[in-house]
C-alpha cells in the first residue's frame, strides 16, 4: 500500500458570550475555522479544503427558569457543510467502461447543517436523590440536514444530479434521570 505525505494548515478563532444570572441564562458562541491540506500527489499539488473544514459554527442556547424546579431550554446550532469530492463528469473509455472525472479534491460542499431544539425540564430533590424529567424535541422545524449525498443518473435523460439523504427529522424525546 502507498502512503502519501503532505502538509496541512489549520487556523481560526472563536468567541463566546455567556449570561449566567437572572431568570434567563444562555450563551452565544461563534467559531471561524479553516483546515487546508496540500499533497504533491493529490489534487495536482494544489491546496484543498480538508473534509472537516467548516468555516462557520454558531451556537445559541438559552434557559428560562420558570421557577426553581422548572425551566425551558432552547438551542440553535449552525455549521458550514462538510467538503466532499464528487465527480463533475463521466465518459466511456476504449473498453466501454464509465470513467468519472473528479476534477479536484473536495470540490463540493454539503449544504449547511442547522437545527433548533426545545426542552421542558423538571428538577426535584428527595433527600439525597436528585430527580430530573425532560420533555423536548430535537430539530423542531424538521430541517432535512444532509447525512450524505450521491449522484443519481436519470435513466431517460442520462443526466446526473446530486441527491441528498437526510436522517433525524423532528425527534421528540422523554428523559427520566434519578441520581443517587
Amino acid at each position: 500500500s502507498r502512503v502519501d505525505s503532505g502538509s496541512g494548515l489549520a487556523y481560526g478563532w472563536e468567541a463566546q458570550i455567556k449570561k449566567r444570572r437572572g431568570r434567563l441564562t444562555g450563551s452565544l458562541s461563534y467559531t471561524y475555522g479553516r483546515s487546508i491540506r496540500t499533497f504533491e500527489e493529490i489534487n495536482r499539488g494544489e491546496p484543498f479544503s480538508y473534509r472537516y473544514d467548516r468555516k462557520h459554527d454558531i451556537s445559541v442556547s438559552s434557559v428560562f427558569h420558570l421557577n426553581p424546579r422548572v425551566n425551558l431550554g432552547a438551542l440553535w446550532i449552525y455549521g458550514t457543510g462538510n467538503a466532499i469530492t464528487l465527480p463533475l463528469e463521466g465518459f466511456l473509455d476504449n473498453d466501454g467502461n464509465e470513467v468519472l472525472n473528479f476534477e479536484a479534491r473536495n470540490n463540493y460542499r454539503l449544504p449547511p447543517y442547522h437545527r433548533f431544539d426545545l426542552s421542558l425540564n423538571y428538577n426535584r430533590e428527595f433527600g439525597n436523590y436528585k430527580f430530573n424529567l425532560s420533555l423536548g424535541a430535537y430539530n423542531t422545524y424538521n430541517r432535512q440536514n444532509p447525512y450524505y449525498v450521491y449522484l443519481y443518473q436519470n435513466p431517460e435523460t442520462e443526466n446526473f444530479t446530486v441527491r441528498q439523504v437526510s436522517v433525524f427529522p423532528v425527534l421528540p424525546y422523554i428523559n427520566v434521570r434519578l441520581k443517587l
